[in-house]
């Protein structure tokens, strides 16, 4: 074995003590879903931690070129996306890399809206999980979840997806509800035959009462005070005295109408 191939390992089995020290490479992929079923992906792969805390203690004079890494995990994800209108951005100085692109869910039974319900089985990014996690030389598929789940819990990274609905979300079967976002690990992705997210098409008062009961009994209240007032003032609502409306005497309309 030469001296530079034996660099190579040591230089390897350093790196993987200091990532599984350290935790610090994320990957999160964000989907916003419009009201018409196209939806938006981008996914951010961070390594600034893993550089900027260790480049110069650990490689040295042998860190690997970020230009050169972050260049051919671009290359590689257009080559293997399913997305449409992909794209690539390396962020050296940041030891990022933004990529994404489009999907459409029209016509795609994983995604169905009722009149008033959206309903997604989020199941169906899968492939643009795999394809995000291909262009970095290891694809997710469920045949190997479970060997890589256990590998990125080793070392520390941490795997996170996000998904928008129009709407207010009322239902998530796994992770995190915040807003109409949910947030969530997305190795739980693979442990389930389907998961479903649902949000409703709400505005105004209607929208306040599925957001947020409280605020919108409050807004109703709010509302009716309002109304009351207004007839007060303008003495529909004293009994005993002249009721007028626009300028004419309701009581002498009525007794005309006898």
């Amino acid at each position: 074995m030469n001296s530079n191939h034996t660099k190579k390992i040591l230089l390897l089995s350093v790196l993987a003590f200091i990532v599984l020290a350290s935790g610090c490479i994320n990957l999160e992929l964000e989907q916003k879903i419009n009201r018409d079923g196209m939806s938006s992906i981008k996914t951010t792969v961070d390594m600034s931690g893993l550089y900027e805390n260790f480049k110069e203690d650990v490689f040295g004079e042998n860190a690997p070129d970020i230009n050169t890494a972050l260049s051919d995990y671009c290359s590689n994800f257009l080559k293997s996306t399913p997305l449409l209108n992909p794209y690539c951005t390396p962020m050296p100085e940041e030891y990022m890399v933004v990529a994404g692109g489009e999907m459409s869910l029209k016509d795609n039974p994983s995604f169905t809206f009722d009149g008033s319900t959206y309903r997604y089985d989020i199941k169906d990014i899968q492939e643009v999980l795999s394809s995000a996690t291909r262009a970095q030389g290891q694809e997710i598929t469920p045949e190997n979840i479970e060997q890589v789940e256990k590998m990125a819990k080793a070392v520390g990274m941490n795997l996170k997806y996000i998904v928008e609905m129009p709407g207010v979300i009322t239902r998530a079967d796994i992770g995190e509800i915040k807003g109409n976002r949910v947030e969530m690990d997305f190795f739980n992705l693979y442990k389930s035959d389907h998961i479903y997210i649902e949000s409703q098409e709400t505005n105004g008062i209607t929208g306040m009462f599925i957001a947020n009961p409280v605020i919108g009994f409050g807004a109703i209240i709010i509302l009716l005070v309002v109304v009351l007032f207004l007839l007060n003032k303008k003495g529909l609502l004293k009994i005993g005295r002249s009721k007028k409306y626009h300028g004419y005497d309701l009581n002498k309309i009525k007794k005309g109408l006898k």
